[in-house]
């Protein structure tokens, strides 16, 4: 995870982010991740690490910069929640779209 650290402190530098405080706070959660031998970043290694702020306020911050960090989950399609049925959307499309999806 150190080097994620470091690739992602890299490339925030090199877009204008001064980036002091969140190198310090992102080693520091890196090497406590690190002593429970994980490498990817789970919410309950960030929580336990986070409360471990003397201040709420620390705490507050620990935590958003561990989720700036993290990368995004991927994003769900809208559609794909909806029912499988295929007739939910084929009147929206081209009789030409229709048959291409069949195909």
């Amino acid at each position: 995870m150190m080097d994620a650290v470091k690739a992602y402190l890299s490339l925030r530098r090199a877009t204008g982010f001064e980036m002091a405080n969140a190198e310090c706070l992102l080693d520091s959660f890196a090497h406590f991740a690190a002593e429970r031998k994980e490498t990817r970043i789970r919410t309950q290694t960030a929580i336990d690490w986070a409360v471990q702020g003397p201040s709420l306020a620390q705490r507050d911050e620990r935590l958003k910069t561990v989720c700036r960090f993290a990368p995004s989950p991927p994003r769900r399609r809208r559609w794909s929640r909806v029912a499988a049925d295929e007739s939910l959307r084929v009147p929206q499309m081209a009789p030409r779209a229709v048959h291409l999806l069949r195909e």
